[in-house]
């Protein structure tokens, strides 16, 4: 592949590292060559010849390099789990942690580093990944957005929250609205206009209590 990287400073021979080391060298290579080419462009001697790893050290970590996106994928979907939860936490109230999670998830295609980050997961990518890692993912992200909306009911600021519903619903607004490409519409010109428009929706539902 075109630009990957050589191994240096050991004569061409594969390095011998701790298996940490390794398995973090080659996730570091597999995301940033699948950056660059795509899932399909990229093969398991591109990984090892931009880690400077030997094919006995890539099967040591991975089966495949499906299994290698998988992984990338779970650490991905945890580190942004990480900061959805940060950032739900130091919100002043629970619609600003709602308002949060949600700008949280809109930087993934309005903020154009972190957008190419994340454009590995290609629909034809996340084929590969299996359904129970994907909810894995999923629970882990929506359980500070569950927290907001439990907080919210709980304080009177959103009594018609059902929180474990509406997070799902949330959830499946945002990446709708992340799919496709809401960015190119004039009225959500934005990120930030975009999150208001979605949970001022979103709100003006769950602000009205509900008599049954």
């Amino acid at each position: 592949m075109a630009g990957a990287r050589k191994p240096s400073g050991n004569g061409g021979r594969p390095r011998r590292l701790e298996p940490e080391v390794e398995r973090s060298l080659l996730l570091q290579s597999g995301q940033r060559l699948m950056r660059l080419a795509g899932y399909a462009g990229v093969s398991v001697s591109d990984v090892l010849t931009d880690s400077g790893l030997s094919t006995t050290a890539f099967y040591r970590h991975f089966a495949s390099k499906d299994e290698l996106l998988v992984s990338i994928y779970r650490e991905n979907g945890i580190e942004l789990a990480r900061i959805l939860t940060r950032r739900v936490e130091s919100a002043s109230n629970p619609v600003e942690g709602l308002e949060a999670w949600v700008d949280e998830m809109l930087r993934l295609v309005f903020d154009p580093r972190t957008a190419s980050h994340v454009a590995i997961f290609s629909d034809k990518a996340t084929a590969v990944i299996d359904a129970a890692v994907a909810g894995e993912i999923l629970e882990l992200q929506l359980t500070p957005l569950v927290a907001a909306l439990e907080a919210g009911r709980a304080d009177g600021s959103m009594p018609g929250a059902i929180p474990a519903l509406h997070a799902r619903l949330i959830s499946a607004m945002v990446r709708e609205l992340t799919r496709s490409h809401v960015a190119s519409e004039p009225q959500l010109r934005g990120r930030r206009s975009t999150m208001k428009a979605l949970t001022g929706l979103v709100l003006d539902g769950i602000r009205v209590r509900r008599l049954t």
